[in-house]
């Protein structure tokens, strides 16, 4: 686990109202579903918001992000589809061994200096690897 994130997570499902979960705000009564993380990235797999269009959706994934987690949704569909594209993710695809290469919808956290603010002109790349060389 890197010390970076705020939130205490190493690997795994998280479920709603889990302790974990209510670190990022992911809640039995805003959502259904669960997110998995996987070294250091939280995927978003059949995530429902039970109240669409009030913003809970946004607010968790900006949640995770400043947690410093990259955030995946993969082949996002309808409502999530639009989404995405609105919040400036990127396409990306992935390769599993046992299934067919499938699409990622990827969103990385901004770096962050340790005097807290941001890194200027580096976008792209994971929180844990703006540090690394320094």
């Amino acid at each position: 686990m890197d010390s970076n994130h705020s939130v205490n997570l190493d690997f795994g499902l998280i479920v709603p109202d889990s302790p974990e979960a209510v670190e990022l705000g992911f809640s039995s009564v805003k959502f259904s579903g669960d997110l998995r993380l996987v070294n250091g990235t939280i995927y978003m797999w059949r995530i429902l918001s039970k109240e669409p269009g009030k913003g809970h959706l946004s607010g968790l994934i900006q949640r995770m992000l400043d947690c410093g987690y990259t955030v995946k949704i993969p082949t996002p569909i309808g409502r999530m589809a639009e989404i995405v594209r609105r919040k400036g993710f990127t396409r990306t695809v992935e390769y599993d061994p046992e299934l067919e290469p499938y699409e990622v919808w990827v969103k990385e956290p901004l770096p962050v200096f340790t005097n807290g603010s941001l890194a200027p002109g580096v976008l792209a790349r994971p929180y844990e690897a703006a540090f690394a060389d320094m």
